[in-house]
């Protein structure tokens, strides 16, 4: 559908997100050229642990069958050859006042990677007076905002620490990321994309987003299809979607504003919530109505992702979770599919 670089696509999360973006760059490694993970914790971790809160907190959760699971996979084919990953790009950041999902947990993420990804291809960074935010240098629209030491919704504050950039400069090499923009309107467009058949699953909602700069789209005079358009996913945390705090994710984190001088489309997939959109956006002007999925097992049981709109990085939508063919990551990888079609 677009010019896409192959090898100039890359994925980050935050929180739940974040592990999920853990979970698509290693099941998913001949796809996803680099990750970078905000606040989340190791791939596969809550498979044995004793439940899988011990992969949040001031937890310091068990990495060494994690280790051995990926190796065993990669062989098995549950997940790409583990070869892919001594290639990936790797960007953690995690905030000293975290007592959501504390730095300890991403340290054991660290140091799970440092056994299939060379070292140097790994940038850690600590915010020492960061809590369980998403970490910008500018306020967000609107009153509704965090500050960087509280951990409270939307989770989303002025740290003065430019994360999306800092992140998509390691990704895709300093030398290649423009500064964002930073002031005039967005020159590309915001679409809608149904969750649906291939690109949906369980725990996610209708729809998803994704961002397209004028420059990557061939029907504008101002563009041409010689460009070649990188392609970034974003996944937000819990209690973070358009049903629970509209666009904010989208907009006041600097992925679009990175995104427009940059050549870089967006996919922001949403986990679902159990309650309408409308439900927590009457005072927006940009409710589209959205309501979540009936989330329920064929055996009559609920999703417990659902109550807080969170990506499964627990297992909620089948042991096979965070392998290929997990319905949640599949989907998104569907998606990326149809982004990246000739």
């Amino acid at each position: 559908m677009y010019n896409i670089d192959p090898s100039a696509i890359t994925v980050s999360g935050f929180s739940a997100g974040g592990f999920m973006a853990a979970q698509l760059g290693i099941a998913y490694s001949s796809i996803f050229s680099g990750f970078a993970v905000f606040a989340g914790g190791p791939y596969d971790c809550a498979r044995d642990q004793d439940f899988y809160t011990s992969c949040m907190g001031n937890h310091t959760p068990s990495i060494e069958k994690p280790i051995a699971h990926i190796q065993q996979w990669s062989l098995e084919g549950q997940i790409d050859p583990i070869e892919h990953l001594r290639s990936s790009k790797v960007y953690l950041q995690t905030g000293a006042l975290d007592e959501v999902v504390a730095s300890s947990v991403m340290r054991q993420l660290e140091k799970q990677l440092y056994a299939f990804i060379p070292a140097e291809e790994i940038t850690f960074v600590e915010l020492e007076h960061a809590a369980h935010v998403f970490p910008t240098d500018f306020d967000p629209s609107g009153s509704q905002s965090s500050q960087c030491t509280d951990s409270i919704s939307p989770y989303i504050a002025n740290c003065n620490y430019d994360g999306v950039g800092e992140m998509l400069k390691w990704l895709y090499g300093t030398d290649t990321i423009q500064p964002r923009r930073n002031s005039g309107p967005l020159t590309g467009t915001l679409h809608e994309y149904a969750q649906e058949n291939s690109t949906g699953a369980i725990g996610l909602a209708h729809f998803g987003y994704y961002y397209i700069p004028s420059s990557c789209n061939f029907s504008s005079s101002s563009s041409s299809s010689s460009i070649p358009c990188k392609l970034h996913i974003a996944l937000h945390g819990c209690t973070m979607s358009v049903s629970h705090i509209s666009y904010k994710f989208i907009l006041d984190t600097g992925y679009v504003q990175y995104a427009d001088s940059n050549h870089i489309i967006l996919l922001f997939p949403q986990a679902a919530a159990v309650a309408q959109e409308g439900d927590h956006n009457n005072n927006n002007n940009n409710n589209n109505n959205i309501t979540s999925r009936p989330i329920w097992y064929p055996n009559g049981t609920e999703y417990p992702g659902a109550a807080l709109a969170c990506f499964d990085w627990v297992g909620w939508s089948g042991e096979n979770a965070d392998w290929r063919g997990g319905v949640q990551m599949e989907a998104i990888v569907r998606m990326v599919d149809v982004q990246t079609a000739g």
